[in-house]
């Protein structure tokens, strides 16, 4: 009797850790699955696509073009706000910033879209050698 109770709990703990490693085996395959979700979410919140990309860069100089500087600065600030590190951003919300004459909120914007891609430093240094030409300090 005592054997046969101990055959059935020796059952009955295996029966668990299996039940337990399937859970466990769930858990790890569910939550891999939310990590790279989020991970790719996470990635397309910091860059665009070539395409959108270009889409924005063409809707934000339009704007410029256009002369529309206060909603050009409203439509970086809420692009910013959900891409903080978006180029083409911070790069407009400088030329922004420049064009109504705040050189200190022109210099943080367009240094950080040089500091963010370097590739935008023969679009961005003329503006930033005017401002240090004008008496203000080379921000980056």
């Amino acid at each position: 009797m005592a054997n046969e109770k101990h055959i059935l709990q020796v059952r009955n703990g295996v029966f668990f850790l299996c039940v337990m490693s399937v859970i466990t085996l769930v858990t790890g395959v569910l939550l891999n699955i939310h990590l790279t979700n989020r991970s790719l979410d996470h990635f397309e919140t910091l860059s665009d696509p070539t395409s959108k990309g270009q889409e924005l860069i063409n809707e934000l100089d339009q704007l410029l073009q256009a002369n529309r500087i206060d909603r050009l600065i409203q439509r970086c600030e809420g692009i910013l706000s959900e891409k903080p590190l978006n180029t083409p951003a911070h790069y407009y919300l400088g030329l922004a910033w420049y064009h109504s004459g705040d050189a200190g909120k022109a210099l943080e914007h367009l240094g950080e879209a040089r500091r963010i891609d370097p590739s935008w430093k023969e679009a961005i240094d003329p503006y930033l050698e005017q401002l240090r030409e004008a008496g203000q300090p080379h921000g980056r």
